[in-house]
């Protein structure tokens, strides 16, 4: 891969659902430090399972195209039996996911149509994701060729080694990566599949085309757009859901 820094972007489009733009749902996850004997992203908030609160989000999307869930192995039945009863007609396949989560978003690669021009990439336990976020992550990726969900660290931040703290990091510097993060499609393969040919190991998207030399533009996303890991995060995103009228 060349050093590119962006510059063969191109263009910024007038309106962002003139494009084919694809989301991949990364649902692969056994969630055991939720402990609660099913997968995190079947875990019931609001009386709906995580992973659909996420999907009818995408799907209520005017500026989406497709999804494709990346799942479980045996679970493709299960995301027919929830694009059916809730409507979600925008789900073109279920992929079944790998080892890692990097393998698990290549596989999902492979279903992705040759058509899509943006690739949102968005983990399933995010489902307080909103529409807003969906069209500045979108509109920072039309503008810039890649865009990453996230935001800036309000504690102070310590480096600990040995059980001593022996530094105190520089916060205004610092970036807690979420999702979505958004890509020319044609950008992600390429980066996707020179990572996979190089052996080059990542957790999440973004440092993928950082690696190569992308510039990867930082879209705030607010202190609402929580991942669901731990018991307590979903109590907290029933109060999101509560505060903001729950309207799905």
């Amino acid at each position: 891969m060349s050093d590119s820094t962006n510059s063969d972007v191109g263009f910024v489009p007038n309106h962002l659902s003139r494009y084919h733009n694809t989301v991949l749902i990364a649902a692969g996850g056994s969630g055991e430090r939720m402990g609660a004997g099913i997968a995190k992203q079947f875990i019931e908030v609001g009386g709906l399972p995580a992973v659909v609160r996420t999907l009818l989000v995408f799907q209520k999307s005017p500026l989406i195209t497709d999804i494709v869930v990346v799942g479980r192995p045996g679970d493709e039945e299960l995301y027919r039996e929830f694009a059916s009863r809730y409507g979600i007609d925008k789900l073109t396949a279920v992929a079944e996911g790998g080892e890692t989560r990097q393998e698990s978003v290549l596989s999902g690669l492979k279903c992705v149509s040759d058509k899509s021009r943006f690739l949102l990439i968005h983990d399933a336990v995010r489902c307080l994701v909103t529409g807003e976020l969906i069209q500045r992550t979108l509109e920072a990726a039309h503008k810039h060729g890649c865009s990453c969900a996230g935001q800036g660290i309000t504690d102070t931040v310590k480096r600990i080694e040995k059980g001593n703290i022996v530094e105190t990091l520089d916060r205004s510097s610092l970036w807690l990566a979420a999702t979505p993060q958004v890509f020319q499609t044609r950008i992600y393969r390429a980066v996707a599949y020179y990572a996979a040919e190089n052996g080059i190991k990542s957790t999440d998207d973004a440092s993928l085309a950082e690696h190569v030399g992308y510039k990867v533009c930082p879209v705030d996303c607010g202190n609402t757009n929580i991942k669901l890991t731990y018991p307590e995060d979903v109590e907290l995103a029933e109060f999101i859901l509560k505060s903001r009228g729950d309207n799905i």
